[in-house]
């Protein structure tokens, strides 16, 4: 574009000169480069300028993460020590639930309540505090939602920590983080969980479907009161499977922990097969009982039948791997549908093992002392409490404590043991084992006779002072019937 200016003056007859003029002539194009060069410093500019703001970005992430990080690591050291006002200061106290659910985790009596007395489960969080790595931090106002590493087998959690006044402090699970709930009905087995859950819980649905229909058609299903299953999200990481009426409640997989390796079995896949293979095992065999319904024997070999069922685990269950080792597994649905005419193990042990305690005593009462130690070491409860004596209640304590001890410790408190020979008294049992060396006995293990007394068709494990007590009464029976008989005459 070309601009001229001429500047002019002039007089009344229109006369005009020009005094100056101006005119801007067409620059000539700029050349190419410059162009690329220019287009080359904005964007470098604008890059500079977003890596500088990425770079306070990752700086700040950072900093949040090794915080974070900070709290994890006193948590961990502070559980490990035992250092009470430590671990609870990395908690948020504005959460009082969350603070008061924490401060359970420091009671270190917690194992050994739990057994003594199943109502503690509610409120006592038996579970340690481990350290973890974490692995990924996504901000939500004020929280965040971290995933980490723990354990071994190491296993991906997620946590949630609260930015305070005083630094990111451990604060309860935020149900934003799972999204919508979801429930899942088949055939009356109710599944419910959340929508953040789904690709973890859909495995073990369809395990526990396939349980489902096998033991149905294995037993057949009573439908009332089918179990069912709510994947919580507001317990401490860890809590302990709870069943209230027909419901049990678990933690979530985020909670529970999900495997590092996908190939791995999702988390309580194993205890839902479980809960489903004992609750209708158990409902079918009450049914088939009548009358008399759901008895000790029952309620083990479900136990028992429900561990097979969800590991293939039969070295786990004392007495029906017994039954398997002589008829294959095949007979394990006919041997818990005779429950309808059995009453007793004996009658078990005999029509199904073929050994009875008057033709085969040693190898009858060797049986009852293998499935004892088995079941201890397996941690069959029902069927340990089965052979015990149920009239005594010092000794029913003294065999529950017994068996806590064993769990807790994980060793059994006699080797192997062998029956050398059975004294049978009528009602009264005295076996004698094989001696051990005294290095091979646990504290307090001396004594290598074992006592039993027959009730109600079965014999029961007793103690000696039940056995004295038994003998001494039967002796004054023996001499107030001879005194009687004396003063007839």
């Amino acid at each position: 574009m070309n601009i001229e200016f001429d500047w002019r003056v002039g007089d009344q007859n229109d006369n005009q000169e020009t005094l100056a003029q101006l005119k801007r002539r067409r620059r000539p194009p700029r050349p190419w480069w410059f162009w690329l060069l220019l287009v080359g410093i904005v964007a470098a500019a604008t890059a500079g300028g977003v890596l500088y703001v990425k770079d306070r970005a990752r700086q700040a992430e950072e900093q949040i993460v090794f915080q974070i990080q900070s709290t994890i690591d006193l948590e961990a050291r502070a559980y490990e020590r035992q250092d009470v006002g430590l671990f609870l200061e990395q908690q948020d106290k504005s959460d009082l639930q969350w603070y008061e659910l924490q401060s359970r985790r420091m009671d270190t009596d917690c194992l050994e309540k739990e057994d003594a007395d199943s109502a503690q489960d509610h409120v006592c969080q038996p579970v340690p505090v481990l350290p973890a790595q974490v692995q990924d931090v996504d901000l939500r106002g004020d929280v965040a939602w971290v995933e980490v590493i723990e354990g071994d087998p190491a296993l991906r959690r997620a946590r949630f920590y609260r930015q305070t006044d005083q630094g990111w402090k451990h604060t309860s699970p935020q149900k934003s983080f799972w999204g919508v709930a979801v429930e899942l009905n088949y055939g009356g087995l109710i599944f419910r969980y959340h929508r953040r859950d789904e690709p973890y819980v859909d495995s073990m649905v369809e395990a526990a479907v396939q349980t489902f229909d096998e033991v149905c058609t294995e037993l057949g299903c009573a439908l009332e009161a089918l179990p069912q299953f709510d994947f919580a999200v507001h317990n401490a990481p860890g809590a302990p499977i709870q069943k209230k009426d027909s419901v049990y409640q678990l933690d979530s997989p985020w909670l529970a922990g999900l495997p590092l390796d996908e190939t791995q079995a999702a988390p309580y896949q194993d205890q839902i097969e479980y809960a489903i293979a004992y609750d209708l095992a158990s409902l079918s065999l009450a049914s088939l009982a009548g009358r008399q319904g759901s008895t000790e024997l029952v309620d083990a070999l479900a136990h028992e039948y429900a561990v097979w069922k969800s590991q293939d685990a039969v070295d786990e269950a004392p007495i029906l791997k017994r039954l398997v080792a002589k008829h294959g597994k095949e007979v394990l649905p006919e041997v818990l549908l005779s429950l309808e005419h059995i009453r007793t193990l004996n009658v078990v042990l005999v029509q199904w093992l073929l050994i009875s305690p008057t033709d085969h005593p040693v190898d009858y009462f060797q049986t009852l002392l293998d499935i004892e130690q088995e079941a201890l070491y397996a941690g069959r409860k029902e069927t340990f409490l089965l052979l015990q004596d149920p009239v005594e209640p010092g000794w029913i304590a003294q065999q529950q404590a017994l068996y806590t001890q064993v769990r807790a410790k994980g060793e059994l408190p006699l080797p192997a043991v062998k029956v050398q020979s059975v004294e049978v008294s009528g009602d009264l049992a005295r076996v004698t084992l094989e001696p051990h060396s005294p290095d091979e006995l646990s504290p307090g293990w001396t004594d290598e006779t074992a006592f039993f007394r027959r009730r109600q068709g079965d014999w029961k494990r007793s103690s000696s002072a039940s056995q004295v007590k038994a003998i001494r009464t039967a002796n004054a029976d023996v001499r107030s019937a001879a005194t009687a008989h004396i003063e007839g005459f």
